[in-house]
């Protein structure tokens, strides 16, 4: 009782699944041979074919790691030097130039982190002081001037 072969009419198209296996190379060599005798007579299956191979391929491109780049690992690389860099502007010429060097620099992420650290967290709460004191001293004099120009009775 060997095994019995159907016979194969080479105008009937591959299914997906006989594509889809064809492409993957699991196919049955007496199955793979018949396919490739189907594909050589037919356009379509062949473009199908081509299809699945894009797809397969863009599917195992997916799956690879992503490199990451060299830009962002030397930003990355880099924090801890601006943490230094703010910490010694905060020491030596004051927080709120660290402040506005942060700012200008967008190292506003790095400034807050060095604001959290005990060691420096004083010295922020007295700029925070000072300028809800002068905030407070301008919006009391632009009432007290409100407050005259438009009471004229």
């Amino acid at each position: 009782m060997g095994h019995k072969t159907v016979p194969f009419r080479s105008t009937e198209h591959l299914s997906e699944e006989a594509i889809s296996v064809y492409v993957d190379g699991v196919m049955p060599n007496y199955v793979r041979m018949r396919a490739e005798q189907h594909l050589r007579q037919c356009p379509e299956c062949r473009a199908l074919v081509e299809q699945q191979r894009q797809a397969r391929a863009r599917l195992q491109q997916a799956n690879k790691p992503l490199s990451t780049p060299h830009s962002l690992v030397r930003k990355l690389h880099a924090i801890p030097a601006n943490d230094e860099v703010l910490r010694k502007i905060a020491t030596s010429e004051g927080y709120a130039a660290a402040t506005h060097y942060a700012e200008d620099n967008n190292m506003v992420s790095s400034l807050h982190t060095i604001a959290q650290k005990e060691e420096i967290r004083e010295g922020w709460r007295a700029v925070g002081a000072h300028i809800r004191m002068r905030v407070r001293h301008f919006t009391q004099g632009i009432s007290l001037k409100w407050q005259s120009g438009f009471r004229s009775e």
